[in-house]
């Protein structure tokens, strides 16, 4: 299977049209869904480092998790199967892994982020700075 990607500037676009309408649809399933994989989102910050981490700003809706992690049913079931579905890895080399698994349990919405949020920085397009999603 090929993996599908959408380029920052591409992202960029459909995020700022679905801010209009919430990033939802007339029947309020999301337009568009952020699945960030980056292992540093479950990391505990390190002594004397920056606790924050590096994030798309975006209002639409956002779903934390590890690559394994998509094992689990609980965890594929927050994803919708509605709307497009964007994986974000740190570089984007791991997102074709995420794409595959995810296409073998029913999810054809999916692309991966071109050069993950490394190439979303580089093209300085908007960020926030949020806290780890530790899980207990």
């Amino acid at each position: 299977m090929e993996t599908r990607l959408i380029t920052a500037e591409e992202l960029l676009a459909l995020l700022q049209s679905a801010k209009g309408n919430h990033c939802r649809d007339a029947s309020n399933r999301p337009l568009v869904t952020l699945l960030d994989l980056r292992t540093e989102n479950h990391l505990p910050p390190e002594p004397g480092a920056s606790t924050s981490i590096t994030h798309i700003k975006t209002s639409c809706p956002r779903i934390f998790s590890l690559l394994d992690q998509l094992q689990l049913s609980e965890i594929r079931k927050k994803i919708p199967k509605t709307g497009l579905v964007v994986t974000v890895t740190e570089t984007g080399n791991r997102d074709q892994f995420a794409i595959q698994y995810l296409s073998k349990h029913g999810y054809g919405n999916i692309k991966g982020l071109m050069f993950g949020m490394r190439g979303w920085i580089k093209e300085n397009h908007p960020i926030e700075t949020a806290s780890p999603q530790m899980k207990p």
